[in-house]
């Protein structure tokens, strides 16, 4: 049995869910935009949303969104360095960025509901 991989049935898959919701139903895959990054992308999209319909937001949520975009973005930034050290011949720092990287990915991941 033969594979004929195809590039983008991912991002169709999100366009054909867009296609059978409300637009209150639908939550954009800022993914695409930088995979790395995309929770930074998600808050952006959100605050959109949030001061076209005029929903203020608590101040304890715009606190936890700017730390998760920042680690977000910083994570972003290790996946960069990393392999960029390798071209500069040094294998040591790409394990010290993705072993950060790792500890910052695990933060995002917990659900504040378990702490």
């Amino acid at each position: 049995m033969n594979a004929e991989p195809v590039i983008g049935y991912s991002h169709r898959m999100h366009e054909k869910m867009a296609e059978n919701r409300t637009y209150i139903q639908y939550f954009p895959n800022t993914g695409r935009i930088d995979y790395a990054g995309a929770m930074i992308y998600n808050f952006g999209y959100a605050c959109a949303v949030e001061r076209l319909a005029g929903i203020s937001v608590p101040e304890r949520a715009e606190y936890i969104r700017v730390i998760t975009s920042e680690l977000s973005r910083i994570a972003s930034h290790l996946l960069w360095f990393g392999p960029f050290i390798i071209d500069l011949g040094g294998l040591t720092p790409l394990l010290y960025a993705f072993d950060d990287r790792e500890i910052i990915l695990d933060l995002l991941n917990q659900s504040p509901g378990l702490a």
